[in-house]
């Protein structure tokens, strides 16, 4: 199983949850479609950073849109797995977190 944390506060812990067996190898199968690209990552600030999670030794991003591990940019994604990935973990977030990261995320 994968652990997921939500990336979305400063100065206290985010929430972090995780994912299912089929819920893991969903989230595996679909990154493992990408291979690293040139391009340039963008800069983490304040507020919402995107989802993470540890494989291995290596860091996972999933960003605006992009799939980031460690500092290598591996390529754009659909946003759809943004909004999936916060719905994983709708049953574990307090409300206000859940509705202030779809906020951030573009969605109603």
């Amino acid at each position: 199983m994968a652990k997921i944390e939500l990336d979305i506060f400063s100065g206290r812990p985010n929430p972090v949850w995780e994912l299912s067996g089929p819920e893991t190898h969903h989230f595996i199968s679909v990154l493992n479609k990408f291979v690293p690209q040139l391009g340039p990552i963008p800069e983490l600030s304040l507020g919402y950073r995107g989802f993470t999670s540890l494989a291995g030794v290596q860091t996972w991003r999933i960003f605006r849109g992009l799939f980031i591990v460690d500092t290598r940019l591996y390529g754009s994604i659909a946003p759809t797995l943004e909004e999936w990935l916060l719905d994983t973990g709708k049953a574990t977030l307090d409300p206000s977190v859940y509705q202030l990261a779809r906020t951030e995320l573009g969605l109603p």
